[in-house]
């Protein structure tokens, strides 16, 4: 990770771990540690590790020692499904106003696309989030978006609409023509992500304020921290855009300000989230 091997250090490192159960940690040390660069010395119930060099000692504290880049390919993903949403939003009424009708199929079935491609990696995200999935979804989060694209393609549903405001101006955009199927696809689609990725939340705000209340007061983050990265992992999981289901009557307006400012923060690193991945294992 630092591009250098650290080894053969003049004066050792001693870890000293304390209240364990010698007979089975003794084993897992042997088992994971270099015994050839660390000494390992036992004292009762002590066992002091002398290490010549540094390595990954926190990975001997984690169940699951197979560390992959999974999470990374997760994000990287979602990323991308972003970027083309935004940037099928932003040319969508240029295409539109062109009156071409393939260009504008083309337009709305890419802007489609990228955005059930973002809720179901808004999915996997929880998925993986949580439950440490490591099984190979890219697969199905290219697949899954691309079924309802073709089906509503095959059925002529992709064309120019005219979208107006309470002043009668009106602009144009390629999209789902139908209003009813919009609501049953992409409303219905999310509802499902919703749920999951809400519930996913809750459940890490109940271990993390678990995992806070027993930590002693070393290790203890402060409240403004935590919720930094509450606020971190709210946004990545896209757990902002449930705001759209309160967008009618009095609260149309208030629901799209909120909508905008917190789904601006998607593009934060997930730093926030891996650590809190830790934390809710």
């Amino acid at each position: 990770e630092m591009g250098v091997n650290i080894s053969n250090l003049s004066e050792t490192i001693n870890i000293q771990f304390t209240n364990v159960n010698t007979v089975r940690d003794v084993k897992n040390f042997q088992n994971n540690l270099l015994l050839d660069t660390i000494r390992v010395q036992i004292f009762l119930l002590l066992i002091t590790c002398q290490c010549s060099h540094l390595t990954f000692f926190a990975i001997l504290m984690v169940r699951n020692k197979n560390i992959t880049s999974e999470a990374v390919k997760i994000l990287m993903n979602l990323f991308v499904a972003l970027f083309f949403l935004n940037l099928c939003f932003l040319v969508n009424e240029s295409i539109a106003k062109l009156k071409v009708s393939a260009a504008c199929v083309a337009m709305a079935a890419a802007l489609h696309y990228s955005m059930l491609a973002t809720f179901t990696w808004f999915f996997m995200q929880a998925l993986h989030l949580y439950f440490n999935y490591k099984e190979n979804v890219f697969y199905l989060c290219l697949v899954i978006p691309a079924l309802f694209v073709i089906g509503l393609l095959a059925s002529n549903n992709y064309g120019n609409m005219e979208i107006y405001d309470d002043n009668g101006t009106s602009v144009s955009m390629c999209w789902i023509t139908d209003s009813t199927l919009h609501m049953g696809v992409n409303i219905g689609y999310y509802g499902i992500v919703f749920i999951f990725t809400l519930t996913i939340f809750l459940v890490a705000v109940v271990q993390i304020t678990k995992f806070a209340s027993k930590a002693d007061n070393r290790d203890k983050v402060s409240t403004k921290k935590r919720l930094f990265s509450l606020l971190g992992l709210f946004c990545l999981l896209g757990i902002g855009w449930g705001f759209a289901f309160f967008s009618y009557g009095p609260l149309l307006l208030p629901s799209f300000y909120i909508f905008t400012i917190l789904n601006s923060f998607q593009g934060k690193p997930g730093t926030e989230s891996e650590r809190l991945q830790f934390q809710t294992k």
